[in-house]
């Protein structure tokens, strides 16, 4: 379900995730801060798929939202170190990226929005994060590291790439590789068409999100605990015997409920990109069986490039 990759093998992105802690922070709750504007503005598409961004080269982009007559986006270039509020009448509204405050960021967020003549209703406590505060009451001023935030988008722009090759070939339903803001992270979930109903009780994040059975793969910058990234894969609903597949070059974590393979592993090899190739197939090949789906119905041939 690959294609062969003509690029030279090129050393993995070096992030310290414990010296990028400081920004990360703050920039995750700043693309939370985006992310309400596109909740707001986008219809729902299965799965959240309508408020996930798309991996750029200089940074991250949000789908196109319709107001009114006029079009938006807004693009998060870490690049050039700022976030760019776009209109199709060619009007444009930008913040710098650098040491702020999430409530400044609101702020200047919504004054951008509010000079583009763009109502918008956002509901501005954070998601998916333990003890969030609202966007307007978090007051302490971050840190800015540009240098290591482009090593982690460099990072995400790799895995991204992977994750493109590794899906040639799969001919089921398939999210591509997208970057969701509640959890800050990039994933890519593979689907084989049977729906899993979850109780109307369930948070409706993962309700709507989880509804159906898939394996998914993904790539997370860790947090204040960890201090390390990795990628991942899992199967939902878990396959019975998850624990004990052969997972190869990562292993299964009790505590995830995940494959894992610490990004550690990947900065140490001489083709990365081929180890993390390896890695989303084989647990993938392994959890799909585990869960009973029929492989070869899947798979279909790749045209020559």
């Amino acid at each position: 379900m690959t294609q062969p990759s003509a690029a030279r093998p090129a050393p993995w992105p070096d992030l310290n995730v414990r010296r990028w802690e400081p920004t990360r922070r703050p920039l995750h709750l700043f693309t939370q801060v985006v992310g309400k504007v596109v909740l707001d503005f986008t219809p729902f598409v299965n799965h959240w798929w309508n408020v996930a961004f798309h991996v750029t080269a200089r940074g991250f982009v949000t789908p196109v939202m319709q107001v009114g007559e006029r079009a938006l986006d807004v693009e998060i270039d870490l690049v050039g170190e700022r976030v760019a509020f776009r209109t199709s009448d060619g009007r444009t509204e930008t913040i710098g990226l650098g040491p702020m405050s999430v409530a400044d960021f609101y702020a200047r967020t919504l004054a951008c929005l509010d000079r583009l003549d763009v109502p918008v209703r956002v509901w501005s406590t954070p998601r998916e994060i333990p003890d969030p505060v609202p966007f307007e009451q978090d007051t302490a001023v971050g840190e800015w590291d540009g240098e290591l935030t482009r090593t982690w988008l460099a990072t995400v722009q790799r895995v991204a790439a992977v994750m493109e090759r590794f899906r040639s070939g799969f001919y089921g339903k398939s999210s591509g590789p997208r970057f969701y803001w509640g959890a800050f992270d990039l994933g890519l979930t593979l689907f084989n068409g049977k729906p899993h109903p979850q109780p109307d009780d369930l948070e409706p994040i993962y309700r709507y999100a989880e509804n159906a059975e898939n394996v998914a793969v993904g790539y997370w910058p860790g947090d204040p605990t960890t201090h390390a990234d990795q990628v991942y894969a899992y199967a939902y609903p878990e396959p019975p015997g998850a624990a004990g597949l052969d997972l190869a070059p990562g292993y299964w974590d009790p505590a995830l409920r995940e494959a894992v393979l610490p990004c550690g592993v990947l900065r140490d090899a001489a083709d990365p990109d081929a180890v993390l190739l390896a890695f989303f197939e084989r647990s993938y090949r392994e959890l799909a069986t585990a869960a009973g789906w029929d492989l070869d119905a899947f798979t279909g041939p790749v045209p020559p490039g």
